[in-house]
């Protein structure tokens, strides 16, 4: 007889596993979504991105994101450029066919979706300044209206008109000046100075904005008005001190009508100083003006048409300068600032960087149009090119011009439009959401 089979107890089955919730890009946590989105390539479609959600805006303009994403991609596109003949007509923006942009369907939506021909504005304003995505203009009315533009938002917002006269909010001193009794043509859109300021301190919240009007009298002084956002009103600085000359109505509007220059927290007007060409600078923390000397170009280019200061990508401020020798093909000086010691230095250009210029006669090579954010922006025979300023190159010390794009247009006053971020609109509508 068999013996019989041992009886093999059944196994209790176990519970299942509470389920675990799907993972969604929603379950992430603040550090790992500003991972993600902080490698997006572009500032359109990050700016896409972040107005998905509050949280997701929220995250991406703050000031240790847009750090982290700016120096991830160093190289803000250039959408195009605003041209402005002084006429009196609005200016006319040409797109760039530029190799950052002719592969990217957002950047390309977002000149499609913005107000980039200025439908907005009716005749008659004059065009002041460009800076961070933003637009000033002023009206040719007495009333001296000014208002500022954000093509991408078609956000405009009016300003009120600077107060030239002295008030209890001035910081005008009586006692050891007289209050001057006439202005140049203060109230004449072409030559009064209006220009867009960065934000105190140099904060990245574009959020808010300063925009700064130069006041001129016959006793040859001048002085600053500077409306802040964030108050919604002027406020009168003091008269610069004598030292600081103010050349001939004549001569002060030639220097004047020129577009602003912009560097590491100074704005800049090319000036005269006697028979001298200088820089006339406002540091836009004090408020304080000072002269800048040049560097020793040569002197073919001490004409004030030959030679533009901006920045660098970096931030470093740079002049830029058409050289014309005789019976020669034009080529190009590039200075670098040192703020320490306050002296120019003058870099080396590689040989394909100057090669790009043997095209030009000194005939056809007009001027140096505008520098800014490491973009040399030149006009010859009715056309502009664009370089990208690459500061070293890996294999030399020598500093390289990068071809970037190119476009047709008669020569005036250049205002190229960058794209960074984080972009202004966005800026503002976070504000609008808190």
């Amino acid at each position: 007889m068999k013996p019989s089979p041992k009886l093999v107890p059944k196994r209790k089955r176990k519970g299942r596993a509470a389920a675990q919730p799907p993972t969604t890009i929603e379950s992430l946590g603040d550090d790992v979504l500003s991972e993600i989105l902080v490698r997006l390539p572009s500032p359109p479609l990050l700016g896409r991105a972040a107005l998905a959600c509050p949280r997701w805006l929220s995250l991406t303009t703050s000031g240790d994101f847009v750090r982290r994403f700016r120096a991830l991609h160093p190289s803000p596109p250039l959408l195009g450029c605003f041209l402005y003949f002084g006429q009196g007509d609005l200016p006319a923006f040409h797109c760039t066919s530029s190799r950052f942009t002719s592969g990217d369907r957002n950047l390309a939506a977002v000149v499609r979706g913005g107000d980039f021909l200025l439908t907005g504005f009716g005749s008659h304003w004059y065009f002041k300044d460009c800076r961070d995505g933003l637009l000033l203009a002023a009206s040719d009315s007495r009333s001296d209206e000014l208002a500022v533009f954000d093509p991408m938002s078609r956000r405009r917002i009016c300003l009120p008109p600077p107060y030239y006269s002295v008030d209890e909010h001035s910081d005008y001193d009586s006692d050891s000046d007289s209050v001057p009794d006439h202005c140049y043509d203060e109230y004449d859109p072409r030559y009064s100075v209006k220009c867009l300021l960065p934000s105190y301190g140099g904060s990245i919240d574009s959020a808010s904005f300063r925009a700064v009007s130069l006041e001129f009298c016959t006793h040859e002084r001048v002085r600053a008005h500077e409306y802040n956002s964030s108050t919604g009103k002027w406020r009168s600085h003091p008269w610069a001190p004598r030292s600081i000359e103010v050349p001939p109505p004549d001569e002060c509007f030639d220097c004047l009508f020129d577009p602003t220059m912009h560097a590491v927290g100074r704005v800049y007007w090319k000036w005269k100083k006697g028979n001298r060409n200088v820089l006339l600078a406002l540091d836009t923390e004090s408020m304080q003006f000072s002269y800048v000397a040049l560097p020793p170009l040569p002197s073919p280019s001490h004409k004030l048409k030959s030679y533009v200061l901006g920045e660098t990508e970096d931030g470093a401020c740079c002049l830029v300068c058409v050289v014309s020798p005789p019976r020669s093909h034009c080529t190009l000086q590039l200075w670098l600032r040192n703020e320490e010691v306050g002296s120019w230095e003058l870099q080396r250009l590689d040989e394909e960087s100057c090669a790009c210029l043997c095209g030009y006669s000194k005939d056809d090579l007009y001027n140096v149009a505008a520098v800014t954010a490491g973009i040399v922006l030149l006009h010859a025979d009715n056309r502009y090119r664009a370089y990208r300023i690459i500061k070293r190159k890996p294999t030399s010390r020598a500093t390289v011009l990068e071809d970037e794009a190119a476009f047709y247009g008669s020569l005036g006053c250049a205002y190229p439009y960058l794209m960074e971020w984080p972009l202004p609109s966005l800026s503002l509508y976070s504000k609008l959401k808190n």
